[in-house]
């Protein structure tokens, strides 16, 4: 019953790996529990006189992504707790790692190189830099703002950037209002996006260690600690190491033999070099269905043995019997035969002396 169950176990478990794969992304942190939340229609809604702060989280104690001018028009996607879920027509102001970008053919523009690249509040990849729930794909395109640290080469260095106006984040219901009667949230939401497009400061974007040779528009965050400057070392995974991995993957997947060997010591590579980088996710993924599918490999082997096995005994059977036959049993018969002329030896040996 036993090897039944593990079989089991393992056939569900490579079937959640292409869910698995598919929801992997970079540079993941530890999900944290959040209140029910209650998807609507979007709607729009302004912010209040005074202002509003756009957060990473449904908490007030959150990280700021951005603050919202008095008037501006929010594209409300969701609820929580006294918050709402909502989408910035210019953006966020979000931190992403070097390694997953380069600068654009547009001046001012950096270009996503891999796909999954968290977007965080921090110039961290640890827990208390939550990343937002939206991530930016290969080939995207966000407006570069500044540097962490210039002395750094750039794909090695946390930049800050603006997201596109898709990203979403956190504001408190109390402080927005609804629009006034007859007004068109989308018209004016849209409206914006164009106006501040045409308003945005392009900042060129740097090349290898050099600083930006125009100021960003707010002063980058503050150094980062002896633990952040871990979490990127400068032999960090490439997407060309992950797009390796995978091709290794593949070619084992297909083939009649399967020596996953190669591909596995390829995703270890890329955890050993970052474990919580773009890649991480995926690999692990990888290294679990490779762990699956050897423990089928071996269960296909075990039930193979014990009959081979049977075969051989059943082959070994007739000649074993013969040597026992031919050794054993006589040698038995001998010796009872002559335990009993013994016997009837001291018998008649004692009649002789008694008479």
């Amino acid at each position: 019953m036993k090897p039944s169950m593990k079989s089991t176990w393992t056939f569900v478990t490579l079937g959640l790996f292409a869910v698995g794969a598919a929801s992997a992304a970079p540079a993941g942190a530890t999900s944290a529990p959040i209140a029910q939340e209650k998807t609507a229609e979007v709607r729009y809604v302004r912010v209040k006189d005074g202002g509003a702060k756009l957060l990473n989280l449904a908490d007030k104690d959150a990280d700021v992504l951005l603050k919202a001018t008095a008037g501006t028009v929010l594209q409300v996607h969701g609820e929580s707790a006294g918050f709402l879920e909502v989408s910035a027509p210019d953006g966020l102001e979000v931190w992403v790692f070097g390694e997953y970008a380069k600068a654009a053919s547009d001046p001012g523009l950096l270009e996503i190189q891999a796909s999954g690249v968290r977007m965080r509040p921090l110039p961290s990849a640890d827990q208390k830099s939550y990343a937002l729930r939206q991530s930016l794909a290969k080939g995207d395109k966000v407006r570069f703002l500044g540097r962490n640290d210039p002395t750094k080469p750039l794909a090695e260095d946390w930049l800050r950037v603006k997201s596109p106006a898709t990203a979403r984040a956190w504001v408190a219901a109390t402080d927005t209002t609804a629009l006034a009667a007859g007004e068109d949230g989308k018209t004016l939401f849209e409206a914006a996006q164009r106006e501040l497009a045409t308003k945005a400061e392009l900042v060129e974007v740097p090349r290898g260690g050099d600083s930006a040779s125009k100021p960003a528009a707010k002063p980058a965050a503050a150094q980062p600690s002896a633990t952040e400057k871990q979490a990127k070392p400068a032999s960090a995974a490439t997407p060309d190491s992950l797009a390796n991995a995978e091709a290794l993957m593949e070619a084992a997947r297909k083939a009649a033999d399967p020596d996953f060997s190669a591909a596995k010591a390829a995703y270890r590579k890329i955890l050993d070099a970052n474990p919580s980088g773009a890649s991480a996710d995926t690999a692990r993924v990888r290294l679990q269905e490779i762990d699956a599918r050897e423990e089928l490999a071996r269960q296909a082997r075990t039930r193979r043995t014990p009959r081979c096995s049977a075969r051989r005994r059943s082959r070994r059977r007739p000649r074993s019997c013969a040597r026992r036959a031919s050794t054993r049993i006589p040698c038995g018969a001998a010796s009872r035969r002559a335990v009993g002329s013994n016997r009837t030896a001291t018998a008649s040996s004692s009649a002789g002396r008694t008479a």
